[in-house]
């Protein structure tokens, strides 16, 4: 674990503002997990996009949300915890990451209109390994 927070926050939220929408799921261990979400109707399945570690959080990822949104699907661009607009200060190197994938799976999979549709998990570097897990 290393103690560091990144924030980003690409200039590249304005290109996408007004079709982004913030989500934000609560951990039990009481930290906000914040994802972009680019809705879609009746999406072909849901991606959850994520970032990697040094110089990244959601915002750098947003390109990836409009391109899964243009074939079909209805994207989360997650920032992990200690990136971005979630809550924390400790990075966990994928380890502690993975809670934060799983809150927002969870609320994913409490969601009537998301029933029955495929997941996918697309991350990059530290993103990709916690996937994985």
């Amino acid at each position: 674990m290393t103690k560091l927070r990144v924030e980003i926050n690409d200039p590249i939220i304005d290109k996408y503002i007004d079709g982004i929408e913030r989500v934000e799921t609560i951990y039990s261990d009481g930290l906000t997990i914040s994802s972009w979400q680019f809705k879609v109707d009746n999406p072909k399945g849901i991606v959850i996009v994520t970032h990697g570690m040094h110089g990244m959080d959601a915002s750098s990822m947003l390109d990836y949300g409009m391109f899964f949104k243009k074939e079909g699907y209805e994207t989360f661009v997650l920032d992990m915890r200690a990136h971005g607009f979630s809550d924390g200060d400790t990075i966990g190197l994928g380890y502690t990451e993975v809670k934060d994938f799983s809150v927002l799976l969870d609320w994913i999979n409490s969601q009537e209109e998301y029933e029955n549709k495929p997941i996918i998990l697309y991350g990059f570097s530290m993103g990709g390994t916690t996937a994985i897990k």
